[in-house]
């Protein structure tokens, strides 16, 4: 028989299972919608998940004259997290093999994007223009699902309460 402790130590675990889900679906929903864009308008390396010199990128895009850096997040307050988009993006431009791997000349444009299944709070927004960091809300998007694909990614994220 659980004790209440383990029973709320049981919904602990449960909900940062199910948040770390909704976290991958938001970055593999970014990831397919940013491909589907790339191979529309020119050839461009995309990765998802990238990592390097102890930085982690949801996805990354890089074409010949553009770099975009990705962060991909479900909850609607990010404030605070465009600063730190920027920080990763800059270890990773200090980084003389990331620049070769990629073919990131000096004259590169850095483009950096927050992918949000929610819109955040206006603040936040205003924020992110600010730090000259582009929005696109995935809930409103959808990327050309079929309507039931829809559906089921609003059951999942949607009405998905944040604790059990």
């Amino acid at each position: 028989m659980y004790t209440a402790r383990e029973s709320r130590s049981t919904v602990a675990v449960l909900n940062d299972q199910l948040g770390a889900a909704r976290g991958l679906l938001i970055e593999l929903l970014g990831y397919r919608a940013n491909s589907l864009v790339s191979r529309l308008t020119q050839p461009s390396r995309i990765e998802w998940s990238y990592e390097r010199s102890g930085q982690e990128i949801d996805v990354l895009i890089c074409d010949k004259k553009t770099i975009t850096f990705i962060e991909c997040k479900k909850q609607q307050d990010i404030s605070g997290q465009g600063a730190r988009l920027k920080e990763k993006a800059s270890v990773l431009m200090r980084d003389p093999g990331f620049l070769r791997d990629w073919g990131i000349t000096d004259n590169a444009v850095i483009e950096y994007t927050f992918l949000t299944w929610d819109s955040p709070h206006m603040d936040v927004v205003t924020e992110l223009q600010g730090l000259g960091i582009s929005l696109r809300v995935l809930g409103q998007d959808c990327m050309g699902l079929p309507r039931r694909v829809k559906d089921r990614l609003k059951v999942a994220l949607d009405s998905a309460p944040d604790t059990i």
